[in-house]
């Protein structure tokens, strides 16, 4: 059971790293600081030196639209393009070679000869790396004349790696460009690995693997709309009738005609563009413009448009208009809200009592790169609460960092004392072993954290059968009942805190017996190395029957899976992997919450977050219902831990990871 994508010591140094702001292809020393400005994406677009960096657009991104002035009418297309890029100080510029393929009743034919372009741009400094760009196409075959097309984006990282994000739109006619259909386009393009070959169009995918789904819930959905360049400006309306893959297409539903189509991303950038006859839009042809979509704080039934003509003039856009949603209904059910503040990281949550909850995390301390642990009661509805900032106390160790990873209430384990909490985490000191990084700890007692007890957690070298290596990472994910479980990481390097690759696994702790089990849900002996164990729950109070939550190698592909424990017993059941079958790729479960007949999860997957259900059977468990989860306007989101209806993580704003917050999202029962 294996899952490369989160070991013990991979999940630690990841919030470290999200805390000070960048990510990084090598290490910061204590006394270095990120880099800023426009020249920090210069080694990320271009290549090593100043030399030449190599984007594509993959085959899950390679569908476009043709579309006429009723946007109806539209023609799926194969939209293949690569560029070589040098960038300095955020200014990037080089070739393009794009080739287009349009489907036709006879199969794929060419849309136009391949055209060779230069696409040059500017990027924006962190955090914001929003990119203009500019695409000028010389003469050439059926190009009688210099094109100049413009596009939109910005820098987001996605699946472990960084995109720049492109919208833009482009005549299909280049010898008269002014006149529609024109080809509706937006992608991730994505930067060719040493070694790595470009793909062809036929490698192009479904539209469904395309990472804009949360917005599947525009279809059908009608707006009021107010632009400058429609119709000077009058209250107009429109339907958006079709939806696929961040694509839409709609027409309007009031007394004048028009039509609506356009791409969103999955941050919420829109790119849309009104058609409309010669006394609709200034030129009669159509009007492209960008901007972005979001709900009103709080409120997820008010969802809204914004959009301004691009690129703008001296003065500023020429033209801007804004939409409101009409049919609330057909809005999605889950609302969004920021928990915490800024750089405060939000990693487990349990009930307190009815109203109340407690959170555990971290803040960002003053050198602006460690972090210290916190908890947090308060009301995920109102979002206000009371924070407790506790460091670990131990006789003889300098404490210089900590975490908090999960808590445990008198709520549901009465033996705790009314009051009390029980914390688990890790923590750094600098006496510890010059091998070992962090330690495992959890706090019993009362909320303000001023007794109680500390005790430090390790995962001891005699508990495994492995020879001839040390713990060096113990990470306690989560506590329930007389359980703590948690990851470790082996080392055979004894002078640095060092893990060797692949040896990361689960524990299982004992509270009252201070026994160790090595998690082996297949009930094997000693597990394979690779396993997570992120989240427990104990089905009814003082019970011995466990559910544990994480992920492993399941036949080659990192995979999610429940399975059950037994205290008594000793003994693993009902071992269960779960696959996001919409997604294919790998998933991991970071939390668990009992609920009447089942469970809810939050996951991570190739895709991203995701809000889980699962139902108890017969035999074990059910089949999993996955809901996807993405803050608006963010250009990252995490799934960090669950509790009811509530799904919990952090997000980062547009472009990069200078500013952490947490989130918690509310789905409706």
């Amino acid at each position: 059971m294996k899952i490369v994508t989160i070991s013990p010591s991979t999940r630690n140094s990841l919030f470290a790293i999200l805390s000070f702001g960048t990510l990084l292809t090598q290490p910061l020393h204590a006394d270095q600081k990120p880099p800023v400005g426009a020249s920090y994406w210069d080694h990320i677009v271009g290549g090593p030196n100043g030399g030449v960096g190599t984007w594509y657009v993959p085959p899950p991104q390679m569908t476009a639209y043709v579309v006429a002035r009723d946007s109806s009418v539209n023609t799926r297309i194969r939209f293949g393009n690569y560029y070589q890029f040098t960038c300095t100080n955020g200014i990037f510029n080089g070739p393009t070679t794009v080739s287009m393929e349009k489907l036709t009743p006879v199969g794929w034919i060419p849309l136009y000869s391949p055209s060779n372009s230069i696409m040059s741009g500017t990027i924006s400094p962190p955090p914001a790396g929003v990119i203009d760009m500019t695409i000028i196409t010389p003469p050439q075959g059926s190009i009688s004349s210099p094109l100049t097309n413009y596009a939109k984006g910005r820098m987001i990282f996605v699946a472990g790696e960084w995109c720049m994000t492109m919208q833009t739109s482009l005549p299909s006619n280049p010898k008269d460009p002014a006149s529609p259909p024109y080809i509706l386009q937006w992608a991730n393009m994505t930067k060719l690995a040493p070694g790595q070959q470009l793909p062809s169009l036929g490698q192009a995918k479904d539209d469904a693997a395309l990472r804009s789904d949360q917005y599947a819930w525009l279809q059908d959905t009608e707006w009021s709309v107010q632009d400058t360049a429609l119709y000077d400006n009058a209250a107009e309306s429109f339907r958006i009738n079709t939806y696929t893959a961040g694509y839409f297409f709609g027409s309007s539903t009031g007394p004048d005609a028009f039509w609506v189509s356009g791409t969103v991303a999955p941050d919420g950038s829109l790119y849309i563009i009104f058609s409309a006859t010669a006394d609709g839009l200034p030129d009669g042809i159509y009007l492209a413009q960008i901007g972005a979509i979001a709900p009103a704080k709080g409120k997820c039934k008010k969802w809204s448009m914004a959009f301004a003509s691009y690129p703008p003039g001296p003065s500023g856009p020429e033209y801007s208009g804004s939409a409101t949603l009409i049919n609330s209904d057909l809005t999605p059910e889950i609302s969004y809200e920021q928990i915490l503040r800024n750089n405060e990281s939000v990693t487990g949550v349990r009930g307190y009592n009815s109203k109340q909850v407690i959170l555990t995390g971290s803040y960002l301390n003053k050198d602006d790169i460690s972090v210290s642990g916190l908890w947090w009661l308060g009301s995920l509805d109102t979002g206000r609460g009371t924070y407790y900032k506790v460091a670990p106390k131990f006789p003889g160790q300098t404490v210089t960092s900590s975490l908090f990873y999960g808590p445990n209430t008198a709520l549901f384990n009465p033996t705790l004392g009314a009051g009390n909490v029980r914390i688990v985490g890790s923590y750094e000191y600098k006496q510890g072993a010059p091998y070992t990084l962090n330690h495992g700890v959890m706090f019993t007692g009362p909320l303000d954290g001023s007794k109680g007890n500390w005790t430090q957690i390790d995962v001891p070298t005699n508990s495994l059968t492995t020879v001839g290596v040390s713990v060096c990472n113990t990470i306690p994910h989560s506590t329930m009942g007389d359980l703590v479980v948690g990851n470790y990481d082996l080392t055979t390097n004894l002078s640095k805190p060092i893990p060797n690759a692949g040896t990361g696994n689960a524990f299982i702790y004992h509270i009252t017996s201070k026994a160790w089990t090595i998690l082996a849900p297949t009930n094997a002996g000693t597990a394979p190395s690779g396993t997570t164990a992120y989240g427990i729950w104990q089905n009814g109070s003082n019970s011995s029957s466990y559910t544990i939550a994480g992920g492993a190698d399941n036949n080659g592909t990192n995979t999610a899976f429940l399975v059950d424990y037994d205290t008594s017993k000793g003994t693993f059941t009902n071992l269960t992997y779960f696959a996001d079958t919409s997604t294919p790729g790998f998933t991991h479960f970071e939390g668990i919450t009992g609920r009447e007949g089942g469970y809810n999860l939050i996951a991570t997957t190739t895709n991203g977050p995701a809000f889980v259900s699962v139902n108890r059977t017969a035999t074990g468990f059910g089949p999993a219902k996955w809901t996807p989860l993405n803050y608006p306007g963010s250009t990252m989101t995490t799934g960090n831990t669950v509790y009811q209806n509530y799904g919990l993580g952090i997000y980062f704003g547009l472009g990069g990871l200078s500013v952490e917050n947490s989130y918690v999202a509310r789905l409706k029962p």
